[in-house]
């Protein structure tokens, strides 16, 4: 796809990357997680204030960081064989989306041209083949008001652009995941009339067709949901944009809302526990803290909430978060 003038300065804004650096990691994480085949986590973590990426091993070692930006890059998603990544990369007042290797070389712009009224893309995630990637794009009337948000597909290279959700000002579609089985599940969001603020899980499959609900809309609604590996279970959090000055901590559920399983108990609003990702095997969460200074860390535990350890031990202001995790490159 030839480069716009916006893309060149986005590949200008995204540097080589960084030397390598170590990570200092609580003694807990490399004994606890010895055993498992070492993977990779990409994450995000402030510098400067601005959002940049970063990858560990599961096993707390090799630090990297990817990239260096004018704006920011962040939701990253791992390829299937762990060698690719797809990430938003901001520019002044929207995202678009870009490929890299997962070394940070190989950029390449896959956002399609925006186009009646779009004015950005977000939380790309691939295929389980790696041939395709689903992203939401952002809608906008000329005079700045928000239409809604809705959910596309695109092939790996960034072409055969497909609306898979309607593009509605009373609902938002939002962090779609594709799942084992080919389906794409994803949260919608009631943006007006009485029960704005409510959401639900829903999915659908990628040809457009069989919507289906799983579970009802609520306020309470399951926040940045993830789909484990096999599909049998969804990790989530209790965050709420109408409540941010409640606790917020993990659950695990079935796709059907039954099964619900707590597995931190964090009581006050200091501190708090956001969904990040499975392990490649299931077995494993890995999950951000939020709290003042240095208690804003990665952490991992197993699927039960058991074996917790830090993974991360990084400074103030670092603000980590969205981890999604791969399995070693083949």
């Amino acid at each position: 796809m030839a480069s716009t003038p916006l893309a060149r300065r986005c590949i200008f804004w995204l540097a080589v990357p960084a030397l390598l650096a170590s990570a200092s990691v609580a003694p807990g994480a490399r004994s606890a997680h010895a055993h498992a085949t070492i993977s990779r986590i990409v994450f995000t973590r402030d510098i400067g204030g601005i959002p940049e990426l970063f990858t560990i091993g599961a096993d707390g070692r090799g630090l990297r960081q990817l990239t260096n930006t004018a704006y920011g890059a962040e939701h990253a998603a791992w390829s299937p064989d762990g060698k690719k990544l797809v990430f938003v990369l901001r520019g002044l007042s929207t995202g678009l989306i870009y490929r890299m290797d997962s070394d940070g070389g190989g950029l390449r712009r896959l956002s399609p041209p925006c186009r009646g009224g779009c004015i950005g893309d977000g939380f790309p995630n691939y295929s389980p083949r790696g041939s395709k990637i689903v992203f939401e794009r952002d809608f906008a009337e000329r005079s700045g008001g928000a239409i809604g948000v809705a959910l596309f597909t695109v092939s790996s290279e960034g072409s055969d652009l497909t609306q898979l959700t309607p593009v509605r000002r009373t609902t938002e579609d939002h962090e779609a995941q594709w799942l084992h089985n080919g389906k794409i599940a994803f949260t919608r969001l009631v943006t007006g009339g009485a029960d704005a603020g409510a959401g639900a899980l829903f999915e659908i499959d990628s040809d457009r067709t069989h919507l289906r609900q799983l579970t009802q809309f609520s306020r309470n609604y399951p926040s940045d949901a993830k789909w484990s590996p096999n599909g049998k279970a969804i990790l989530f959090d209790t965050y709420s944009d109408a409540e941010p000055s409640k606790p917020t901590n993990l659950f695990t559920m079935s796709p059907d809302g039954t099964n619900e399983k707590q597995l931190t108990y964090f009581t006050g609003t200091t501190i708090k526990a956001f969904a990040g990702a499975w392990s490649p095997d299931g077995n494993w969460i890995v999950w951000h803290q939020s709290g003042p200074g240095t208690r804003s860390q990665l952490f991992l535990m197993n699927r039960r909430g058991q074996h917790l350890s830090q993974l991360t031990q990084l400074p103030a202001g670092a603000k980590p978060q969205s981890p999604p995790w791969a399995a070693p490159a083949n």
